[in-house]
């Protein structure tokens, strides 16, 4: 995955699932601002909510937060989420670039959610915690609305 530009929103919470509300609800302003169909803009919150949702689901500590970035540019909508105080590993791939533990015979919902709602899927190690960043384009490559 390339490096994504500057982000149009952030936004840091504590990991306090209390919080997941507003996420949800900026996400999916957002895809809808970005073009997303109804549709479309309910896939992206949902993948960007699960992301959050695991990380909120960690043992909270005060400098334990989850960070989301959104961003757009005429082709796509980007999300990357970062956990500060601790590792998140939300979904387990091999091919797709998550390398923390075998892929089970039967994928986790996290992962059918993620790969069926996102085009690409990128997992990193940082030096503060997690990060997973994530694209969906606005026109599909098959050439079918978004």
């Amino acid at each position: 995955m390339r490096e994504e530009p500057v982000a149009e929103v952030t936004l840091e919470i504590p990991t306090e699932t209390f919080y997941l509300a507003s996420i949800r609800t900026i996400t999916h302003a957002f895809a809808r601002r970005a073009g997303f169909s109804e549709r479309v803009a309910d896939q992206i919150q949902l993948a960007v909510d699960e992301v959050c949702a695991t990380a909120t689901t960690r043992e909270a500590r005060p400098e334990q937060r989850v960070r989301l970035e959104l961003g757009r540019d005429s082709r796509k909508l980007w999300a990357r989420v970062s956990y500060r105080g601790g590792e998140v590993q939300p979904v387990t791939f091999d091919e797709s670039g998550f390398d923390h533990a075998p892929l089970p015979e039967q994928p986790d919902m996290g992962h059918v959610i993620l790969t069926s709602y996102m085009d690409e899927v990128d997992f990193a190690e940082t030096e503060e915690g997690s990060e997973i960043r994530m694209i969906r384009f606005l026109r599909p490559r098959g050439g079918g609305p978004s």
